[in-house]
C-alpha cells in the first residue's frame, strides 16, 4: 500500500542502517501518496528532517537517498522529469505508479536477471515470457530444443536427426558441415564436443524426465548460454554461405 516515507522507517536510526533497495521502495512509495506524484531528491532532505522531529541532517543522510533515488531508477519505477529543465526532479513510471512491493518486487527482481540485450531474439521469442512466470525449467528446454533445430536445419541433416549425436556429427571435427577447416585441429575438436555436450547436458535431461530447476539464476545462465550457441550456428552458417 502507498505511504509516506516516515510510516517505512520510524527513526533516522532505522534510515541509516537500511539498504538502497528498502530505501528506494520507501521513496517510490512515498511519491504515490504525494500530490503530482513528483520527488527532488535535493528537497527530500528538509522533508525528512520535519518527518523526524526537525532533528538536523545527519552527514550520510543524503547519500542514503541518493542510493534509494538509484535503485528506484535502476528498476524503472521512477524515471527523470523532463519537463523540469532546471532542477533534478523524478516521475513515476508507468510501472512505479502501480507498483506493490509484496506483488511486484520480485518479479521485477527477476526479470532483471536476465537482460535481454544478452539474450539471442529467438530465445526472446521462445523463452522469456515462460521464465518471467517461474517456469524455468521448460524455458530453458524451448531455448535448447531450439538450438538443437537450428543445429539441424543449418547443418542440412535429416528430421530424424537429433539429439547429441546429430550435434556431433554436425559439429565432427573432420568432416562436420558446421565445422570450419581452417581452424586447427584442437579448436575444432573442441567445438564439437562444447556444442553436442551443451545439447546433451541442458536439452536432453528435459527431453526425458521432470528436472528440478528452482533457481532463476541457474535458468538465467543457462538461456544466455542458449544464445550463445545460437549465435555460433548463425555465425557458422553465414561464413559457410559465402
Amino acid at each position: 500500500m502507498p505511504k509516506p516515507f516516515n510510516q517505512s522507517f520510524k527513526s533516522t536510526e532505522q534510515l541509516e542502517r537500511a539498504t538502497p533497495e528498502q530505501i528506494g521502495i520507501a521513496i517510490v512509495l512515498h511519491m504515490q501518496v504525494q500530490a503530482g506524484r513528483r520527488f527532488s531528491p535535493h528537497n527530500f532532505q528538509s522533508e525528512i528532517n520535519s518527518m523526524f522531529g526537525n532533528q538536523g541532517s545527519p552527514p550520510w543522510l543524503m547519500q542514503r537517498v541518493s542510493e534509494g533515488t538509484m535503485w528506484a531508477q535502476q528498476m524503472l519505477l521512477a524515471v527523470p522529469d523532463l519537463s523540469q529543465p532546471h532542477a533534478v526532479w523524478y516521475v513515476l513510471s508507468r510501472t512505479g505508479a502501480q507498483f506493490q512491493p509484496e506483488t511486484d518486487l520480485e518479479r521485477l527482481q527477476i526479470e532483471r536477471l536476465l537482460p535481454e540485450f544478452l539474450l539471442h531474439p529467438d530465445v526472446t521469442a521462445a523463452s522469456v515470457e515462460i521464465f518471467k512466470i517461474g517456469r524455468y525449467d521448460a524455458a530453458v528446454f524451448e531455448a535448447f530444443k531450439l538450438v538443437e533445430t537450428r543445429i539441424r536445419e543449418a547443418a542440412r541433416l535429416p528430421a530424424e536427426a537429433h539429439g547429441m549425436p546429430m550435434v556431433a556429427k554436425a559439429f565432427n571435427a573432420e568432416s562436420g558441415p558446421l565445422t570450419l577447416v581452417s581452424d586447427p585441429a584442437g579448436e575444432r575438436q573442441g567445438m564439437q564436443q562444447f556444442m553436442a555436450g551443451a545439447v546433451s547436458v541442458f536439452k536432453n535431461p528435459r527431453s526425458h524426465r521432470n528436472v528440478d530447476l528452482s533457481d532463476p539464476k541457474e535458468a538465467a545462465e543457462m538461456l544466455i548460454i542458449a544464445s550463445h550457441l545460437l549465435r555460433i550456428v548463425g555465425g557458422r552458417q553465414l561464413q559457410l554461405e559465402k
